[in-house]
C-alpha cells in the first residue's frame, strides 16, 4: 500500500510551524461616525455650551474687590484718561439719593434683564463694581450675579462688600441729591470726608 503518497503538505506539520489561518476575504469595516454621528456629537457639544452658559449663577461666582482696588480705579475714571470702572449703586432711589459713592450710577435689578441685549456703557467698562449698604447687602449680591448672568463676565463684574459703610469709615466721598437737585436745579457736588451734603 502506497499510502504516503496521499499525504499533503498541510497535513503533516511539526510543533514548530502552526498551521496558517485564512480567513475568507471581507472588507475590513470602519467605525461608522459618519454624518449621524458626527451630528449627534456636534448635537451634544451645543447642547452642553448651551446648559453651560445658562446655569444659575450663585454666591460661589462673586469675586471681591477691596475699598483700595475701587479707589484707584475710580481715580483713573475722573481723571478722564480712560473708563475703567463703572459703579453700581442698585439700591432704591431714595437711598441712592441719600447718599452714594461719589461717581455711582443707580442701577436697580428691574433695569437689568439677563435675557436683553448687554448695554453698552456698562460693557466698555474694565471693571463693573457693585456695591451695597454693607457686607450683608442682599440687593447688591443679587445685581452682582444678575450682571454676570447678563453676560458681563465674572472677571469683570466684581462686589465690594464692605459698601457704602466700609466707605464712609474711611472718609471718601459721598454724594447726596436733594429735592432741587433732583429737579434739576443745582448740580450735584461730592462731600468730603464721608460726610453727606447737599450743593450749595
Amino acid at each position: 500500500m502506497t499510502m504516503q503518497a496521499n499525504f499533503d503538505d498541510a497535513a503533516v506539520r511539526t510543533p514548530a510551524q502552526p498551521a496558517p489561518v485564512r480567513c475568507p476575504r471581507t472588507r475590513r469595516r470602519r467605525p461608522r461616525a459618519g454624518w449621524w454621528g458626527l451630528a449627534v456629537i456636534a448635537g451634544a457639544a451645543v447642547a452642553g455650551g448651551l446648559v453651560g452658559c445658562n446655569r444659575e449663577v450663585t454666591d460661589k461666582d462673586i469675586r471681591l474687590v477691596s475699598i483700595a482696588e475701587v479707589r484707584q480705579w475710580q481715580r483713573i475714571t475722573e481723571r478722564g484718561d480712560r473708563s475703567p470702572m463703572l459703579l453700581v449703586d442698585p439700591r432704591g432711589e431714595r437711598l441712592y439719593n441719600a447718599g452714594h459713592i461719589t461717581g455711582a450710577e443707580n442701577l436697580r435689578l428691574e433695569m437689568v434683564d439677563a435675557e436683553d441685549d448687554r448695554d453698552a456703557r456698562i460693557e466698555r467698562r474694565d471693571h463693573i463694581v457693585v456695591y451695597g449698604d454693607n457686607p450683608g447687602s442682599a440687593v447688591a449680591r443679587a445685581m452682582t450675579k444678575r450682571l454676570i448672568a447678563a453676560g458681563y463676565g465674572r472677571g469683570k463684574v466684581r462686589l465690594f462688600a464692605g459698601g457704602l459703610d466700609e466707605w464712609r469709615r474711611n472718609g471718601l466721598p459721598i454724594t447726596r441729591i436733594t429735592i432741587e437737585e433732583q429737579r434739576g436745579a443745582v448740580p450735584t457736588e461730592p462731600s468730603a470726608g464721608g460726610v453727606e451734603a447737599a450743593s450749595p
